[in-house]
């Protein structure tokens, strides 16, 4: 949802960083490294109250992707990774569903 691009809404500031980290762990006695990737997205618009003006700022964590293999053989595979995470695409009967489902719950 990051939205780049699109105009912005009067009064709204948005921005978004994202980031990856390295983890090292032991899985059933194999070394294993992962990396998580994630996009952090933040809006913030202010508005007056009887206190004064105050601003209100939401943090949307988007974009979420992990890859995992034994330790060491993590970066000669980052091709395939790469190929996967740009080959994502949602699935519209899924999606709507999800929020209808969304939609139902607010």
């Amino acid at each position: 949802m990051i939205r780049s691009g699109t105009p912005k809404e009067p009064g709204v500031s948005i921005s978004a960083d994202g980031a990856k980290i390295r983890i090292f762990y032991n899985r059933n006695g194999i070394p294993i490294e992962e990396e998580i990737y994630a996009v952090v997205e933040a809006f913030s618009y202010s508005f007056s109250t009887l206190s004064g003006m105050v601003t209100n700022t939401n943090w949307i964590v988007d974009y979420i992707f992990s890859f995992k293999a034994e330790r060491g053989k993590l970066d000669a595979q980052s091709k395939i990774f790469q190929t996967i995470a740009f080959s994502f695409k949602l699935n519209p009967q899924w999606f709507n569903k999800y929020t209808q489902v969304v939609e139902y719950l607010i």
